[in-house]
């Protein structure tokens, strides 16, 4: 699955009607005619330096100007134990059967189910880095 994708960013500040601090980011031209234009708005009406607002654009498009790819798998028992990893960490997913071969994936969200029985399960979203 693909998730979001911006590479246009228009940047809104402090202000009011006309006199609003904004800028506009852009991703590189190939990104753009790769994928089309994408744009996203962020406001943060608190802010006038138009510098400031040029990073909030600038980390926005590092984050999001490329496709994310998202995983979701489950996983029971102790392999892999999930002590040894947490939300935001990067882990080797090797599953062949499909077509996923030692690929690094950030761990976005980790759920454990544990039943009556005392079985554990574990739900991981994953976004391949």
């Amino acid at each position: 699955m693909v998730l979001s994708l911006t590479n246009s960013v228009f940047v809104t500040g402090q202000g009011i009607n006309n006199d609003i601090a904004a800028v506009n980011r852009q991703a590189s031209a190939p990104d753009i005619a790769a994928y089309g234009l994408l744009e996203d708005v962020l406001s943060d009406p608190n802010i006038s330096d138009t510098a400031v607002l040029d990073a909030m654009g600038d980390r926005s498009l590092a984050l999001s100007k490329l496709p994310l790819y998202s995983i979701s798998i489950t996983h029971s028992g102790d392999a892999p134990d999930f002590t040894t990893y947490d939300v935001g960490d990067t882990i080797v997913v090797n599953i062949p059967e499909e077509s996923i071969s030692n690929a690094q994936y950030r761990v976005k969200k980790r759920t454990i189910d544990i039943d009556k029985a005392g079985q554990i399960t574990v739900q991981l979203d994953l976004l391949l880095i």
